[in-house]
């Protein structure tokens, strides 16, 4: 198991990245760890909130 946490943050943005690898054992294992967790879903708050940002941008210019 991943514990530096180097490590942790380059598997939250495979995670990220790579949807089927939340279906694996190894991240439901990686995932149960509260400060994986943690940073797997700040991740993704942030991935979610650039997106809408990104989205935003692009209809004040239409």
């Amino acid at each position: 198991m991943m514990e530096d946490s180097d490590q942790n943050l380059v598997y939250a943005l495979r995670a990220i990245q790579e949807p089927q690898l939340r279906e694996t054992e190894e991240f439901h294992k990686w995932i149960g760890i509260p400060e994986n967790r943690e940073l797997f879903l700040d991740l993704m708050a942030c991935k979610e909130a650039t997106m809408r940002e990104n989205m935003g941008n692009k209809s004040n210019r239409a």
